[in-house]
């Protein structure tokens, strides 16, 4: 299949757009880093700014408890990967591989880990020794557990080089997710109410994602493949070990030297 030339080529030197104009996976992997890049900017840009406005509006008592519970969904979220982003990217991308059964039985196996990452969160939020001044917010936090599962739709766009659906529709949902933070900060709003514009945010950002998936129409019917799902959870296993460790490093991190949570 060939594609028509990329917009951005006319403003390349001569010599570097010879190079690059006829050859379309390359401009086609560009693109696609360019989208990441500028979401990337855009999030890192806007969030510090709100998320330093949101340290000094809720004082160290409630911003420590915003980000205990945003730790906390954080290591579950990692946990109900499974670690098998990478994988099924990889996967999705092999010339003859078949999309319609890895997503299908990435689903069920994201939908699932989702339903226990959300028990074992709001029991670990219940406990005695948990974070008290926290609980109501991490427990409405952990409703965003279910939506973060849509996101294998992101790595279906991924694995096509078309990570711009995610970017309009995640980066839709994350301006306006920054518009009504900014509202409440000005409103004097408590912390349950960041909590409710966070888990907005996260929802209306995984159901955009479904949209556009929908109006992209990309596959058939989604199937379950048992031996598959086998394969895939030993394959991911190590790779799911290794982000929970890294999970827990970076909050820690972010903790000590109080970096503002995003």
């Amino acid at each position: 299949m060939s594609y028509p030339p990329s917009s951005w080529l006319r403003y390349l030197p001569a010599p570097m757009r010879a190079r690059i104009e006829h050859r379309p996976n390359l401009q086609k992997a560009l693109t696609n880093t360019g989208w990441l890049f500028g979401d990337k900017i855009l999030r890192m840009g806007v969030g510090l700014f709100v998320g330093a406005w949101i340290a000094r509006h809720l004082g160290p008592t409630d911003y420590g408890a915003l980000g205990y519970a945003l730790a906390l969904v954080a290591i579950f979220q990692t946990a109900a990967t499974l670690g098998l982003d990478n994988i099924s990217i990889r996967d999705m991308s092999r010339p003859g591989s078949q999309p319609e059964v890895i997503l299908g039985t990435l689903s069920r196996l994201r939908v699932g880990s989702a339903i226990i990452a959300g028990l074992c969160a709001s029991i670990t939020i219940l406990l005695p020794e948990s974070h008290e001044s926290g609980r109501a917010t991490a427990l409405l936090l952990v409703c965003c557990l279910p939506f973060y599962a849509v996101d294998i739709i992101d790595l279906r766009f991924q694995s096509r080089l078309e990570s711009r659906y995610t970017v309009l529709a995640k980066g839709t949902a994350f301006i306006v997710g920054a518009i009504l933070k900014i509202f409440l900060l000005i409103t004097g709003a408590p912390l349950t109410a960041f909590a409710l514009a966070i888990l907005f945010e996260v929802s209306i950002g995984g159901l955009a994602l479904g949209y556009a998936y929908k109006l992209k129409r990309i596959d058939a019917n989604w199937e379950w493949n048992r031996t598959l799902a086998v394969k895939m959870l030993a394959e991911g296993f190590p790779i799911f070990l290794a982000g929970i460790a890294l999970t827990l490093y970076t909050h820690n991190l972010r903790r000590h030297h109080g970096f503002p949570h995003p």
